[in-house]
């Protein structure tokens, strides 16, 4: 594989999908070099807008929930996805936006932009240090892509794969094993079938706990008109009054549980009708021995399954001891530490980069993207080895 280089600007678009598209490109200083919004804004116009200012390396919403133009962006243009762990607040999209006048979806569009950049300042600083002035300064923009491109690479390795490259020696590319499919089991299907009848007794339980608190509370309002008739005083209704903001209390929290059992019942609904041809993952919070204990007793992770971790960097060595042999791709949030990474009974690949759909316990991928992204993954490890492999000789 032979990498191209490139003699254009990197660019960081945000953007705000919508009847009305807004959208800013910035440099990776971030410098609005275009802000733009149209009603109706197709992909085409963007990407067209985009890549006039230069290469786009970053496409960034300021929604957790990744809208599909802005993956569609990133597919289209290789950049990759930044998406917040949490919509960005106003107050936080009025700080990335100081001084910039526009109109709300132009600002929303920058403030993405400018947090999907927030993680990579730190490293562009660093090269802009390593190679400014020295002969390698011409590099700037490649090494810059391949490390946004591709974590865990270093500057050095970064410039290497470029000089590489730019002397036409080819990376090395070894054939890639396919993964196997994954199709869920009808045991996974029936504990699905058997949590969403639970939620549903446990619905019907607690519609009923409600409708004995209001006749038991429409009963204690009656018997308080009859004991005002009667003339027992204030005492009895101070006593009525607390005895009825008990029972508010009480159904108040009823109803909040019943709404969050009945959207989670929802979710459970979405999932099993959405299972189809797609790949059912397992959710952890981390990598944690008492996560794994606690999950493996509701989950039964077995021989095949592939993990979705929120946490992967709390880990436990007991925990990747139990997995081994079951597990082999573990789909990751956030940033992987080097030692985590370096686990190779385990294939780790960024979540960011997928298309989700998700419940509490479970989540589903498109199987070819997940394909396409443990290609892309094994081609980065390749060339580690590749260039590992060069050196021991060279030391030979």
């Amino acid at each position: 594989m032979l990498m191209k280089l490139i003699r254009k600007p990197l660019v960081a678009v945000g953007i705000d999908p919508g009847t009305t598209l807004g959208y800013a490109v910035l440099d990776l200083s971030g410098n609005v070099l275009r802000l733009g919004s149209e009603r109706g804004g197709s992909l085409k116009r963007l990407i067209d807008e985009s890549t006039y200012y230069g290469i786009p390396v970053i496409a960034a919403t300021d929604k957790a929930k990744c809208p599909e133009l802005v993956y569609q962006f990133s597919a289209k243009t290789g950049a990759r996805l930044a998406v917040p762990p949490a919509d960005l607040l106003l107050s936080e999209k009025k700080r990335l936006t100081e001084g910039i006048k526009a109109n709300d979806h132009e600002l929303d569009a920058v403030s993405a932009a400018r947090f999907g950049l927030k993680k990579y300042m730190g490293m562009i600083s660093k090269v802009n240090d390593s190679l400014k002035g020295t002969n390698d300064e011409r590099f700037l923009e490649d090494v810059k892509r391949l490390l946004i491109l591709r974590e865990g690479i270093g500057i050095a390795e970064a410039l290497r794969i470029v000089r590489q490259a730019e002397r036409g020696i080819p990376i090395a590319e070894e054939k890639f094993e396919e993964v196997e499919e994954f199709v869920p089991t009808k045991e996974d299907y029936f504990r699905l079938r058997e949590r969403l009848r639970k939620l549903d007794a446990e619905y019907k339980e607690l519609k009923q706990s409600q409708e004995s608190l209001s006749l038991e509370l429409e009963k204690i309002e009656n018997e308080g008109e009859s004991e005002d008739k009667e003339g027992n005083g204030a005492s009895n209704n101070r006593k009525l009054n607390w005895l009825i903001r008990l029972k508010n209390r009480r159904i108040r929290e009823i109803d909040k549980r019943l709404n969050a059992e009945l959207e989670r019942n929802a979710r459970l609904r979405k999932l099993i009708s959405e299972l189809g041809p797609k790949l059912l993952l397992k959710r952890l919070d981390n990598l944690s021995y008492d996560e794994f204990l606690r999950r493996d007793k509701e989950l039964r992770i077995h021989e095949g399954d592939i993990l979705l971790v929120e946490d992967v960097n709390s880990y436990s060595k007991k925990t990747l001891e139990a997995l081994k042999g079951k597990v082999e791709v573990i789909l990751y949030r956030g940033r992987i530490t080097s030692d985590v990474r370096g686990s190779r009974e385990f294939v780790f690949l960024d979540a960011s980069k997928l298309r989700l759909w998700e419940g509490e316990d479970f989540a589903l991928a498109e199987k070819g993207e997940l394909e396409r992204l443990r290609r892309d993954s094994s081609r980065v490890i390749d060339m580690f080895e590749s260039y590992r492999e060069s050196r021991k000789r060279e030391g030979a």
